[in-house]
Formats: structure tokens, C-alpha cells, sequence
């Protein structure tokens, strides 16, 4: 067979096998048909999300000085600290802590 004319083959199979790839539902983080709701607004800027074992999703509203935390069970959002010396990163330990970046001094004795 030609080189040139092999390499072609190669190369259209390559394609579409990467273009079946990328179109191929392969049961994602998204479930099929989801929608996007919002749930609540008037935050200034969120960052930082952190999920718990049982599913719920911690946020902050840094400039605000605070953390969120979004009920999976409820779907609702209620205020988890104030004063949270202006986390934005988040991340559970397997032991359940929260453990956020903040870039103000805590006072941990209040």
C-alpha cells in the first residue's frame, strides 16, 4: 500500500474516532435533560466551592466576608459564617473539616 495513502487512513480514523469520542455520552457529571436553576442571587462575587459527603456545596462571597452553604436535600442556601476572613479556596478533609484560604488574619477564639 502507498504511505501516503496509508497515513490518510490513519489519520481519517484517528478523526473520527475522536469525533465520535467527543459526542459520545459517556455518563458525565451532567444528568441528561438537566436544567439550570437558580437558586438564590444577590451575592457579590462566589468562589471557592467545596462539596461535604453528603453533597452539599460550601461557597463564599468573599468581598462580603462570608460562607454559604447550598442544602442538597432542601436545595436551599443559608449562611454557614460570617466573618470568614475573606476565604475563596475551599476543601474538606476526609474527616468532614473545611479547610479554606483566606487572606485575612482569623481569630479562631471568637
Amino acid at each position: 500500500m502507498n504511505p501516503i495513502k496509508h497515513t490518510l487512513i490513519l489519520a481519517a480514523l484517528l478523526a473520527s474516532n475522536t469525533l465520535m469520542a467527543q459526542i459520545e455520552d459517556r455518563g458525565g457529571v451532567v444528568a441528561r435533560n438537566a436544567e439550570l436553576v437558580k437558586v438564590k442571587d444577590g451575592f457579590t462575587f462566589t468562589e471557592g466551592p467545596a462539596v461535604n459527603r453528603m453533597g452539599d456545596i460550601f461557597f463564599t462571597d468573599q468581598p462580603n466576608n462570608k460562607i454559604y452553604k447550598w442544602s442538597a436535600g432542601s436545595n436551599e442556601i443559608t449562611l454557614f459564617k460570617e466573618n470568614a476572613g475573606r476565604s475563596n479556596g475551599m476543601y474538606f478533609l476526609l474527616n468532614n473539616t473545611l479547610i479554606t484560604c483566606a487572606d485575612e488574619k482569623m481569630n479562631f477564639g471568637q
